[in-house]
């Protein structure tokens, strides 16, 4: 009788365990307690004369920024106007044509309910067919969004030349 009750607690305990912490995958994103895979990552060089400008879009449920719902946008200035510098990111406030190297603004959608992102920094390095990122920011609600990204992503020329 002793083993089997033994043996209940400790099926009952697995049970539990294994229901109550969602594993998170390599690529995700976090909001407090709620966790959203992160699918694929969109790279777009929006550079123009001599100012640097990318997009880089973090997207969930879906590999297309075109019919994601929920995704991380940023804008973001690099070293360079041809490719994504390798480096750390901090937010800016400042517009565009303003903006230092490795500063950035963006957003958070869920559900195509956008927030603001108001403090934090993310770390990019990119490889010739594959990226990392690395992300903490502050939200305008007050939460507090973590997560990384490793794989391939999609790259897009937006650039402009006014020679």
């Amino acid at each position: 009788m002793r083993n089997i009750l033994l043996t209940l607690v400790a099926l009952f305990s697995i049970f539990f365990l294994s229901t109550s912490f969602k594993t998170i995958s390599d690529n995700y994103f976090k909001i407090g307690d709620k966790v959203w895979n992160l699918q694929s990552v969109e790279l777009a060089n929006e550079s123009y004369d001599t100012k640097s400008k990318f997009e880089l879009d973090l997207i969930s449920g879906t590999n297309k920024l075109s019919d994601a719902e929920t995704f991380i946008y940023l804008s973001l200035t690099s070293s360079t106007t041809y490719n994504l510098s390798n480096g750390i990111y901090e937010i800016s406030n400042t517009s565009l044509s303003e903006r230092d190297p490795y500063k950035f603004n963006g957003s958070v959608f869920i559900n195509n309910k956008e927030v603001q992102i108001i403090g934090g920094t993310f770390s990019v390095e990119g490889l010739k067919n594959s990226i990392f990122v690395n992300m903490n920011f502050k939200l305008a609600n007050g939460d507090v969004l973590t997560g990384s990204y490793t794989g391939a992503f999609s790259s897009l020329n937006r650039s402009k030349s006014y020679e």
